[in-house]
Parts: C-alpha cells; structure tokens; sequence
C-alpha cells in the first residue's frame, strides 16, 4: 500500500467552496482519472483520503495538501500526469510527494492579509492594537465552554507593510487540532471599532509548520 501526499492550491472564488464540498469536489474528480485509489472495506466503502488542514471559508490556500492510499505502485510521473488532468484554475493540483509528517504534527499556519483601500487612521489603529498587551477574545468550545485568549500571545513572526491603500500583515498563528485560531477571527478583532468590512480583505494560507520555522511536507 503506497500513501501519497497530493499538494494542490485552492483560490479565486473557490475560497468560498466550504471544506465538505471541497472533499466531495475532489472525490468526485479523482473517479474521474485512471488511478487505482484505495476504498475502505465494508458495507459502505468509501475513498480513502486525509485532508491535512481544513481552510476557513473564504480563505485562499497555497500549499494544501490531502493523503491518498493507492494499492499498487505507480510513477509520480504518472501519477502527477492524472492529477494534471482534472486540475482547474481555483483548484490547481501543484504536485505530489511521500509524507514526511502527520497532520497531528501541525501547529502554525502562515497568513498573509492584505486591506485595500484601508485609510491612515484605521493603519494607526491597527499598529496601536499590535503594540498593546492584549487583544482579548472569547473563544467558545463545541461543547459550548467559554474561553478568554489573548490573541498577540499566540502571533508569532509577525511583520507589517503595504503602500498608499494598502495594508498587509504577514504573520504565524497556531493552528492544528490541539490550539487553532482563524485569520478571521482574528481580523475582525483588529478591526472592531472601525467601520471596516473585515469580510472584504484578502486572507492567504501561505504554508503549514510543524513549529514555528519547519514547514509540513
């Protein structure tokens, strides 16, 4: 049983294709090549496939990645060529690789968000939060449990730029089953206060990390 790691991008309008869709999308396409993909056993078999990190809705994805068992060996030639079949503009299958790591390992995630049209006074107001001690936030559990974080204890790495109208921020936040934070959440706390549309920022998943230098592979 050969596992493959499959690394693809997701972007434009496809941002808004909620995870769920996003697997059933990327189901329906692999039955559509020539590969010999492993299904599990039992009364209702299924593909067997395992995303490394779900992205928030409305978040682009640079380096995304998902695991599939196929039964046989093939060539990664091969095995490239069917997925540069079915690659689509928003949904671009970049490469494929042996994984190196679980998707347990992860921890961080890379984000790049950039404001446009963003005036002088809401840049101020952002760099004078990010200069603060705190920027509190209630975290709520599936089970309903409430949780206070302050958010710039958990940023790491983070750096500011943009020209004239623009605003970008570069930066690592946890992410990974054991402590994750969304980049909306976290804009939206930026911005609380102004009459900013945080919605309407562009929000990119750059790459995941193991820690806070190694990335997953």
């Amino acid at each position: 049983m050969d596992v493959v790691r499959v690394w693809f991008k997701k972007t434009g309008k496809a941002k808004y294709i909620s995870h769920l869709d996003l697997m059933r999308y990327i189901t329906r396409m692999l039955r559509k090549t020539d590969l010999n993909l492993y299904y599990t056993q039992g009364f209702n078999p299924r593909l067997s496939i395992v995303f490394a990190l779900s992205l928030p809705l409305g978040v682009e994805g640079l380096t995304e990645s998902f695991d599939i068992k196929l039964p046989c060996d093939m060539s990664s030639e091969y095995i490239k060529k069917q997925f540069d079949l079915i690659s689509s503009p928003e949904i671009t299958f970049t490469g494929i690789s042996k994984p190196v790591y679980k998707p347990i390992d992860i921890r961080y995630a890379e984000y790049t968000i950039t404001l446009f049209e963003c005036s002088d006074n809401i840049k101020n107001l952002i760099i004078s939060k990010l200069s603060s001690d705190e920027l509190t936030i209630i975290k709520r559990s599936k089970k309903g449990a409430e949780k206070s974080i302050n958010l710039l204890e958990n940023i790491v790495n983070l750096s500011v730029g943009g020209f004239e109208t623009e605003f970008t921020l570069n930066l690592l936040l946890p992410a990974g089953n054991f402590n994750n934070i969304n980049p909306l959440i976290f804009l939206s706390a930026l911005l609380e206060g102004t009459d900013y549309d945080y919605k309407t920022a562009k929000i990119v998943r750059n790459r995941l990390l193991i820690d806070k230098e190694k990335n997953y592979a």
